[in-house]
């Protein structure tokens, strides 16, 4: 009897995982459709207005390159996905796999290209990527947010490409197909370089050290250095001297040296706690720690490690040390990078080559972990669906106003403000700053107001769940 509940409880350790990555399942899902649901919101409607104004492509980038950005992966995606319903739908489905795949390449990149030997390295790898999802700053408006994630997201995608790639060509014994890999790198490395201010400069500064760290390496290795380089800083340039920028920053108000200083000082030694928003840091630094835990549960170090690490704490702290000149324009999007830099550093240097055999309590803690931390991303995808499904039906109702008063040949009408209460993956204005993107809902010269009611994120999706079936 003894020895047939010790065998069950053997079993139940070794499937229990099973059930998280059933949790995995649903929770990706959910997200998923939780950024499909997600309505053409604040920025989205000005890209939509101007891909409607601007039809042919040429005339929309010069429209946004010499009055808005320099931003070529955003003008270029925006006008894609803003000009095709079809495409947008894409391009919404495909956001979540893109930040799988930009968690693989930084796995790669923190185990040093290690295979997935067993089960538990890929048990291991699922929970890193969901730790860090639920640790992220504003996945609303780097992810979730359409032209927010072609920024963000997009930008971090192609620095992790061009990172591990060049590791890869780098570290292979011979480089064969030497103009396609250039070619590759060129690419990437422009996108890179003109996608953002904040991550292009920092991405010029890794690549340098890079360089200088590839002198055993022979010519045709640091030539894909070198190529790197100068195509993010081809892109960067292209980026910084677009006139659109200078449009832009000339509608920010200045403020005097000093109290930009004392914003500064707040914004960066706040900002690996989110700028004490949402839940103040908590879930990246625990997170972190069961991560170390895990995948260094002696936690045995060396001095190699650590300097091999170093670089990504250093490029961490640069990601917010380049936001001094517009600090008081930051938010906590602008931390994005850093947290992605951060988790780098931390686990590049706590991991060890142990293969991930677990054995023990210490198999039971993982797998433990793993099942609960599972299912908490499920909920966080679920609420994230229910919170953007219930926005998407208040947009729809917002557009039957606007049809009917073109129907009734109205010339004023008021809608009502968002009720619905944001989740982690909702992006949704404050109704002082919506206010200014009305226009891009006027149809027939129909002047469009928001009604006295001006109490907004009201209604609980998830308390009212009952009434969505």
């Amino acid at each position: 009897m003894f020895n047939y509940y010790n065998n069950f409880i053997k079993n139940l350790i070794f499937k229990f995982p099973l059930l998280g990555y059933f949790f995995i399942f649903l929770g990706s899902f959910f997200i998923i459709l939780a950024s499909i649901y997600h309505p053409i919101i604040g920025d989205d409607l000005a890209f939509k207005f101007n891909v409607n104004k601007n039809s042919d492509f040429f005339e929309y980038f010069n429209f946004y390159y010499f009055n808005h950005t320099g931003r070529i992966s955003q003008i270029i995606f925006t006008y894609l996905i803003f000009n095709n319903d079809f495409f947008l739908l894409l391009f919404k489905a495909s956001s979540y796999p893109i930040y799988i795949i930009t968690c693989f390449l930084m796995w790669k990149i923190i185990t040093n290209n290690n295979k997935f030997n067993n089960i538990d390295s890929l048990q291991i790898f699922f929970l890193f990527s969901i730790c860090l999802w639920l640790s992220l700053p504003a996945l609303d408006e780097t992810i979730i947010w359409s032209c927010g994630s072609v920024t963000y997201l997009f930008s971090i995608f192609y620095f992790f490409n061009l990172i591990y790639f060049l590791n890869i060509f780098l570290n292979s014994k011979k480089i064969n197909k030497i103009y396609f890999k250039i070619l590759f790198v060129s690419i990437i490395g422009f996108l890179l370089g003109s996608s953002s201010e904040q991550l292009s400069i920092v991405s010029i500064i890794f690549l340098f050290f890079l360089f200088f760290q590839s002198k055993s390496l022979n010519t045709s290795k640091k030539l894909l250095i070198i190529i790197s380089i100068l195509s993010v800083i081809i892109g960067f340039c292209v980026l910084f001297f677009a006139p659109g920028n200078y449009q832009r920053m000339g509608l920010l108000e200045e403020r005097k040296i000093i109290s930009k200083m004392i914003t500064f000082i707040l914004y960066f030694f706040s900002s690996y706690f989110k700028l004490g928003d949402e839940d103040s840091g908590s879930n990246l630094w625990l997170s972190i720690f069961l991560m170390i835990y895990i995948i260094n549960p002696y936690l045995k170090y060396n001095l190699s490690s650590f300097k091999e690490s170093f670089l990504w704490l250093f490029i961490s702290i640069l990601t917010l040390l380049v936001m001094l000149p517009i600090v008081d324009h930051t938010s906590t999007r602008t931390t994005f990078y850093a947290i992605f830099f951060l988790y780098v550093f931390a686990l590049k240097f706590s991991y060890n080559l142990n293969k991930f055999n677990f054995e023990g309590n210490h198999l039971i803690f993982k797998n433990f972990i793993f099942v609960i931390i599972s299912c908490v991303f499920f909920f966080d995808g679920f609420v994230g669906y229910l919170s953007n499904k219930s926005l998407n039906n208040e947009n729809i109702m917002r557009m039957e106003i606007i049809d009917n008063a073109v129907k009734n040949d109205l010339k004023t009408i008021t809608v009502p403000v968002f009720a619905t209460v944001p989740s982690r993956l909702t992006y949704i204005m404050p109704p002082h700053l919506e206010k200014h993107y009305l226009k891009y809902y006027e149809k027939e010269n129909i002047k469009i107001y928001f009604n006295g009611d001006l109490y907004s994120n009201q209604l609980n999706p998830l308390k009212n769940l009952k009434f969505n079936f």
